[in-house]
């Protein structure tokens, strides 16, 4: 069985070859949704597992180089006569081979702990394709162990789980998906669609074929093209906030040298914003940018 936040390795009620092979079949439109939306593959970290397997493989780092300075003292001596390099190419080949090995196990490690945090709304997805939920707890995940390792829908998300793939956001549309997006998921859709899911004219499209329970249905959710749209959009009002701001500050300030003094913080905030966009809409902020600035001078010098 399973704890309430890591698998048991040590449980003898480990899944049979049957179970997982069950789990596989009956997740069949799990996986279809992961097609189309990218970002609900959630996947675990393995922290623990890849400490050990780091443990190890430095053990065996130790193990061969002691093996090769040993052979190398050994066969330096004086009067020693070497009849083939078959054993020094072995003994220094599982060298290389283990360094490159622990090479590996420690760029995976690192990039599993710096892989991105599911967003609520595919997490919530993935809950409800999983059919996780009260009275759940003894169904399968399409890995084959308990379901109660994701926990239950509204809880908060593990650490130990990770998102496969989040489309590398920009930090406007990141900013987008937990402060704003999460929460109307949260607070407004979600609860939309419970209520929606369980009136008896609505079309049941069931995810898993033998349950009733309206939770185990599709949910609609906002994906990462529509948050680069909604981010992109905010580009252009930021961009043009951004400016009215030193504007505004500069009709409202009269001094000369209290105008240059502030003029460098404005600098930074609109460099700031810039970078805050992210490389993908940066030549539209420049563009925004430009455009106003342009018309801010004509419109000036019209007057």
């Amino acid at each position: 069985m399973t704890t309430n936040h890591h698998p048991d390795w040590n449980s003898s009620e480990a899944p049979s070859v049957k179970d997982r092979i069950v789990a596989l079949n009956i997740h069949d439109t799990l996986f279809e949704r992961i097609a189309e939306f990218p970002e609900a593959a959630i996947k675990m970290r393995f922290g623990k597992e890849s400490a050990l397997a780091s443990s190890y493989v430095e053990g065996e780092v130790f193990r061969c180089g002691r093996a090769a300075y040993s052979y190398i003292r050994e066969n330096a001596k004086p009067g020693k006569i070497i009849e083939n390099d078959v054993e020094f190419r072995r003994v220094m080949d599982d060298l290389v081979n283990i360094l490159l090995r622990y090479g590996l196990v420690h760029e995976n490690s690192k990039r599993l702990n710096w892989s991105p945090s599911p967003s609520n709304v595919f997490m919530r997805m993935f809950r409800i394709s999983n059919r996780t939920g009260p009275g759940n707890d003894g169904l399968r995940a399409a890995n084959g162990e308990m379901t109660l390792m994701y926990r239950q829908e509204g809880e908060p998300i593990p650490f130990y789980l990770m998102a496969e793939d989040n489309e590398d956001l920009e930090p406007m549309a990141q900013f987008v998906m937990v402060w704003l997006m999460n929460p109307v998921n949260d607070w407004i859709i979600a609860p939309a669609q419970r209520f929606w899911h369980r009136m008896p004219f609505y079309p049941r499209k069931r995810l898993h074929g033998e349950s009733d329970d309206p939770e185990a249905y599709g949910v609609d959710v906002v994906n990462s093209r529509t948050l680069s749209a909604v981010a992109n959009a905010l580009v252009y009002v930021i961009a043009i906030l951004i400016l009215l701001a030193p504007i505004a500050t500069f009709n409202t300030i009269q001094g000369q040298t209290l105008r240059i003094a502030i003029m460098p913080f404005f600098c930074l905030v609109l460099v700031g914003a810039a970078q805050l966009m992210g490389s993908s809409t940066t030549p539209m902020f420049t563009l925004v940018t430009t455009f106003f600035q342009v018309m801010t001078i004509y419109v000036a010098t019209s007057e």
